[in-house]
């Protein structure tokens, strides 16, 4: 069924402003976004004018609790994260699929989308392990780093050549740090050679619990097809109650600070919520595959 949403507020970045803007949308994908009404349509039509309109949410889960349905709506939907991003960990090549596999088989309940990344020490991090990462379509790795040898020890042209032309996004995990500086000397150098190489990459760890800013969601690969209000995009967003303090803030803010305005959360096209009804279906949720890392770059 198409239908159209309707004077919804939508921050403009480019003006540094919300305004009023007009969606039309098919079942799980948006057709058609503008700043004005679609007069020439007949489509049922939802008036957003009371709202402001936002992307879904993102957050990194780094385990996930034994008790999940209560932790995917209390936690991740009534919050607005209608994506997360979890992992696996291993050490071996021969490890990664049925890890990745137990994993998923587990998150088969989940009423929201998910991306799985694999977390192993950077020494493991060898052509035949890249290979089954492209293979498996592992888009984000956390790669497991104990001291600045680690970085200068690594065969980076190699390890580029090995990724061509399904590049991961590598993630830092500083394991055994003794203390301040030396977590600063290697984040410097973890930089250093990333951008030495061009391999696309996460600058700090992430950290459980943190939501996953666009330029990382971009890097990874679910901006914008999963978490942008854009022709072509799934149908995935918040509705806010519209307010004065919440009209010229950006978006993360309104996680932290207006989370009590959010009233509606639709993913691709499904309400799962709308005032204090909600409803996850158990098993809507889908593991995200991401064909193409970093197809979309932020400036």
């Amino acid at each position: 069924m198409v239908y159209i949403i309707e004077n919804a507020y939508r921050q403009n970045k480019s003006r540094g402003a919300y305004v009023p803007t007009s969606y039309v949308i098919d079942k799980e994908k948006i057709l058609s976004v503008r700043e004005a009404p679609y007069r020439q349509y007949k489509y049922m039509k939802l008036d957003g004018e009371p709202y402001v309109i936002s992307p879904p949410l993102v957050k990194y889960v780094e385990t996930i609790p034994y008790d999940m349905p209560n932790f995917f709506l209390s936690e991740l939907i009534l919050k607005g994260c209608l994506v997360f991003m979890t992992k696996v960990e291993i050490s071996y090549k021969h490890q990664l699929h049925s890890a990745i596999q137990l994993l998923d088989e587990k998150l088969k309940i989940s009423p929201i989308d998910y991306l799985i990344g694999v977390q192993m020490p950077l020494a493991s991090l060898q052509p035949d392990m890249i290979r089954l990462l492209k293979k498996e379509k592992v888009s984000a790795v956390f790669v497991e780093i104990t001291g600045l040898n680690d970085l200068d020890e690594m065969p980076w042209g190699w390890v580029k050549e090995a990724f061509f032309p399904y590049f991961s996004t590598l993630i830092p995990i500083f394991k055994d740090v003794e203390n301040e500086k030396d977590d600063r000397l290697l984040q410097q150098k973890w930089v250093y050679y990333m951008k030495k190489h061009r391999l696309p990459y996460v600058a700090y760890p992430l950290n459980n619990g943190e939501l996953i800013n666009e330029q990382t969601q971009a890097t990874i690969g679910l901006y914008p097809f999963k978490t942008q209000l854009q022709p072509g995009s799934e149908a995935n967003y918040n509705f806010y109650e519209r307010g004065r303090e919440i009209t010229y803030i950006e978006e993360l803010d309104v996680y932290h600070y207006h989370r009590e305005r959010l009233v509606i959360s639709c993913l691709r096209g499904r309400v799962l919520r709308a005032g204090d009804w909600h409803h996850p279906l158990e098993g809507y949720g889908k593991r995200i595959m991401i064909k193409t890392p970093s197809y979309y770059q932020l400036s």
